[in-house]
């Protein structure tokens, strides 16, 4: 690899000075002002994001459970069904 050659670099083209703007007015209350609304999907997504990815506390109790039998009971069954029931009402029909 050789560095220094400068075949097809151009100058650096046309540079202008800097340019005059016209002074930012400030917002009045007959002028609204910029607004950010965030969605409560938006919410969402931030709130699941922050939380961690693996709660491994809770998989750590879970697998006790299982490991000693306690984790299916016929109770356990039966709430299962009726939140999946709950969350979806067109499955029961």
């Amino acid at each position: 690899m050789e560095i220094g050659r400068t075949e097809g670099v151009q100058g650096p083209g046309n540079v202008q000075g800097p340019r005059k703007t016209a002074p930012a007015s400030p917002t009045s209350p007959t002028q609204p002002g910029d607004r950010v609304e965030i969605s409560e999907t938006a919410r969402m997504i931030a709130e699941l994001t922050s939380m961690p990815k693996v709660r491994q506390d809770r998989i750590e109790a879970v697998k006790k459970l299982v490991e000693s039998g306690q984790f299916d009971t016929k109770e356990r069954l039966a709430g299962a069904i009726d939140n999946l029931l709950r969350e979806n009402p067109g499955i029961g029909e």
